[in-house]
């Protein structure tokens, strides 16, 4: 017996229900099938279609059946910013979960509707921005990186492979004199899963000069 909640962001739809969007939640057919679904204005939805905003929280409720250990895992995650920090909070344990492909929670719950305990929630983790080198084949290149400061996230900063920066980040750093090419950032964080970027810093044009001398 199982069920699933299936929430997805389109800028064009609302927090209320978008019938060319959204979709409201069936009753469960078998007697012992659990039912999982979200809610944002009193509304079961099955499919759930919002706007993606940092600070977003979605509630979402379960109602079980039969008393036994129930099983929650990511099916699929897709198309999403990677600097966003997609997560889940267990109110019961003051914990917050991260969600990725290899969820996996095993919990026992009992008879009921559980309607205040879970919930999901959005947080833009961060933002990058680069400022391009001045001259070709300089190092006058500038990148920042600037954390959401309710967060602190293990960051490293590769380029070709090479490490050029790593440490604990919170609040805005800025990386000085760096060359243009191809940066590889990753993040990590307990709570948080927070898809790798790739950018590419730009520089001028290499400029060629041919001259001939006319006469002396």
């Amino acid at each position: 017996y199982q069920d699933e909640a299936v929430v997805r962001f389109n800028d064009n739809a609302s927090v209320n229900f978008d019938a060319e969007f959204d979709a409201r939640k069936a009753p469960a057919q078998q007697t012992y099938s659990p039912s999982i679904y979200s809610t944002t204005d009193s509304v079961a939805y099955s499919i759930n279609t919002i706007p993606l905003e940092s600070g977003t929280q979605i509630p979402l409720f379960i109602e079980v059946n039969w008393p036994a250990d129930y099983t929650f895992q990511v099916q699929e995650i897709v198309n999403l910013p990677p600097h966003y920090c997609f997560r889940l909070y267990d109110s019961e344990s003051g914990s917050h979960l991260a969600l990725n492909d290899s969820f996996n929670l095993s919990l026992f719950l009992d008879t009921g509707v559980i309607y205040d305990r879970f919930r999901l929630e959005m947080v833009e983790a961060y933002e990058v921005a680069s400022a391009s080198a001045a001259c070709f084949g300089d190092s006058s290149a500038k990148l920042s990186i600037e954390v959401d400061s309710a967060l602190s996230i293990w960051t490293s900063v590769y380029s070709d492979s090479n490490l050029l920066f790593q440490d604990s980040v919170q609040g805005k750093i800025e990386l000085q004199n760096v060359a243009a090419g191809n940066y590889d950032l990753n993040f990590e964080h307990s709570s948080c899963a927070i898809s790798p970027l790739e950018i590419e810093i730009q520089q001028p044009l290499e400029i060629y000069t041919e001259y001939k001398l006319q006469e002396d």
